[in-house]
């Protein structure tokens, strides 16, 4: 008779999806299997393959300065949009002002930080798929933004706000942001 955990690796094994893979790896963690979890995400990072954030979606121009880039959200699908700098793109941009907001690179989010999450084995599409991430059942990842950026307060008359563009640099669910 299988066991639960041959259950669950089966069903792994069959789809290599992010769910079956979180679930797997709550179960070793929670028996103590921490070599078994740990083989897991390596065999699931290396089996990702995903888009890169170095890709215009408009014009469809590849560089390799993240930086010449930039990321919209749909106010109206919630997806996103990452654009380049070029000035007939920026127009398309702004044609649709109504529709598209930036995001900064502070405020991306799990699987949407520009700097951090474009190589990340554990990204699927603008989602952070890090068995880890709190939204996933973990118990947190560690993300660090750079400090070197200053932070702005504004006081709104009772109270002060702080308004920060530090980039997010590093997360350590992702080895090579």
């Amino acid at each position: 008779m299988d066991t639960d955990i041959q259950k669950l690796k089966r069903n792994y094994e069959a789809t290599k999806d992010s769910s079956s893979m979180i679930t797997l790896y709550h179960t070793l963690i929670r028996i103590g299997n921490l070599d078994d979890a740990k083989k897991l995400l390596e065999d699931f990072a290396s089996n990702r393959v995903l888009a890169t954030f170095h890709l215009c979606k408009i014009c469809g121009i590849t560089l390799s300065d993240i930086c010449q880039y930039r990321m919209w959200k749909n106010l109206r699908t919630k997806d996103y949009l990452i654009v380049c700098r070029n000035s007939k793109c920026l127009n398309w941009i702004d044609n649709h002002s109504d529709t598209f907001k930036e995001v900064e690179w502070s405020r991306g989010g799990p699987g949407r930080f520009i700097l951090v999450c474009g190589s990340c084995p554990f990204r699927e599409n603008f989602d952070c798929k890090h068995p880890d991430l709190t939204s996933n059942g973990g118990t947190g990842l560690e993300v660090k933004f750079d400090t070197s950026l200053p932070s702005i307060n504004i006081n709104f008359g009772t109270h002060c706000k702080t308004i920060s563009n530090r980039p997010a640099i590093s997360c350590i669910g992702n080895k090579k942001g």
